[in-house]
């Protein structure tokens, strides 16, 4: 994520005429950070949760475009 912020940093300041706006990104949590989720994601997934495209990340994408979920 750092590499892709990196870059399109980079090739905004390339763009020294251009008359777009100036740009700011940073990371936002999935879900809150309270530690919560984490019991619920525990009990529903158990040992298959991890890091990155984890179960619940899964589902909660699958929830929120439903389009995407392959049959």
């Amino acid at each position: 994520m750092t590499a892709a912020f990196s870059e399109i940093y980079a090739e905004r300041s390339m763009e020294r005429m251009s008359n777009q706006p100036s740009i700011k990104v940073r990371a936002a949590q999935l879900v809150g950070s309270n530690g919560g989720h984490r019991s619920c994601d525990a009990k529903l997934y158990g040992s298959a949760e991890g890091s990155h495209a984890t179960p619940s990340e899964v589902a909660l994408t699958w929830h929120n475009y439903p389009e995407t979920h392959a049959a």
